[in-house]
């Protein structure tokens, strides 16, 4: 698995993908000097942290946030941080730009005042360090969706079941903090195409729910369903997890096969060739081979 890496080219190209007037050149100056600033200071992970403030512009950017907000994300720790001041922020990007800079910095030096408080946050930066490595995420991108007031958020679909071994190794491993109150796993089921893409066109295709949509697996849908597994644990009225420890996994079943007629050597060399002729002859719609035996 590739981790994404946040750089100003990505930022950048996010901009463009969003198609909102966004003052790129300002944007551009702010990333080289917060990049000048933190010049050397890496992260715990390895990467420059300059990789940080551009993770956070880039979640901000899926906000909708106007481009001073872009521009304080960037330079947000660099007050706190370096040895630039203040002043020099409001003179090069405006006072907008220095007052949001200035109350993040402040925000940072706000001691957590309960040790409840300081608990939760012990336990959100656990959850974002362990699931971000597990599954191949920022550690940003996580800790920023531990800090919604929604009753969940869903950090990932359609993982493998030993990426999910893991995830219920590190809730064990962190039984001392009641984990398990804050990640729940939602198993379900998935198909597989051994041959990849060959015969897609007659296999067909699913949905984001597993359900055939175009093709034999449209078709042959209810053949083919297994049965979903499902965690059975005890939770209280309002949906939480109770504090004893109860929870049985059920496997989920596999679905039935189908065999198909096809040849499928025959069906590879037809594909094979075809993809050849439409790429040489620059065909913009469709193409079609016929086999013969002969």
């Amino acid at each position: 698995m590739t981790a994404l890496v946040y750089t100003l080219d990505y930022l950048i190209e996010r901009i463009k993908e969003s198609e909102k007037p966004y003052d790129q050149d300002k944007i551009i100056s702010a990333y080289e000097m917060a990049e000048k600033a933190h010049e050397g200071v890496k992260r715990s992970s390895g990467e420059p942290y300059i990789t940080h403030p551009v993770a956070v512009a880039c979640i901000l950017l899926d906000l909708c946030m106007d481009t001073d907000t872009l521009v304080a994300a960037l330079l947000h720790d660099v007050v706190e941080d370096t040895d630039i001041p203040l002043d020099t922020i409001r003179k090069k990007f405006g006072d907008d730009v220095a007052h949001l800079v200035d109350g993040v910095t402040k925000i940072g030096q706000v001691p957590l005042n309960t040790k409840e408080e300081q608990q939760a946050e012990n336990i959100r930066k656990t959850i974002s360090t362990g699931l971000s490595e597990i599954l191949g995420m920022e550690y940003d991108s996580v800790y920023s969706l531990t800090q919604k007031k929604t009753y969940y958020v869903i950090v990932k679909k359609k993982i493998e079941k030993d990426t999910v071994d893991k995830i219920r190794q590190f809730i064990l491993d962190n039984d001392d903090l009641e984990i398990a109150d804050y990640i729940g796993i939602d198993e379900t089921t998935k198909r597989y195409y051994p041959n990849d893409t060959l015969a897609s066109t007659v296999i067909g295709f699913v949905g984001d729910d597993n359900q055939g949509l175009a093709g034999l697996e449209s078709y042959y849908n209810n053949e083919l369903t297994g049965v979903a597994g499902r965690v059975v644990s005890a939770k209280d009225a309002n949906g939480t997890y109770m504090r004893f420890t109860y929870e049985n996994v059920v496997e989920a079943k596999q679905g039935n096969s189908l065999v198909l007629t096809l040849d499928s050597y025959i069906q590879y060399v037809c594909e094979k060739y075809l993809d050849i002729a439409v790429e040489q002859e620059q065909i913009r719609e469709r193409g079609a081979v016929v086999a013969m035996n002969v």
